[in-house]
């Protein structure tokens, strides 16, 4: 095995890594937000962590049919930067802004 091979072999298995590690932080994240939304503890503290490592334009603007998936940020006309915590429901979702959380509407889920 060449020293050009090897390298090729540990950058897949680093990226392999990355890609566990990327899907892990997001599957604990779903499940944290869905937990503060039942419990009625989507607070500003808790948006401010949430989308301080985060770019705005990662959000998408809100649209009334796009489907909306937690964690995914939106960019609201009205109310601002939010990030989906929670489905409730086939068309609303937990939104939580800076200001507060908002039961907002948004399209079906996406065909999987």
């Amino acid at each position: 095995m060449t020293d050009e091979h090897r390298d090729e072999i540990k950058a897949a298995l680093l990226d392999d890594l990355e890609q566990r590690r990327t899907e892990r932080e997001r599957a604990e994240l779903i499940e944290r937000l869905a937990g503060l939304a039942q419990k009625g503890k989507l607070t500003a503290d808790v948006w401010s962590e949430l989308v301080e490592d985060r770019s705005a334009s990662e959000a998408m603007p809100y649209d009334l049919e796009a489907p909306l998936e937690p964690p995914q940020l939106v960019d609201h006309p009205r109310f601002g930067l939010g990030i989906v915590a929670a489905r409730a429901g086939e068309r609303k979702v937990h939104v939580l802004f800076e200001d507060r959380e908002r039961l907002m509407l948004c399209g079906s889920r996406a065909e999987q």
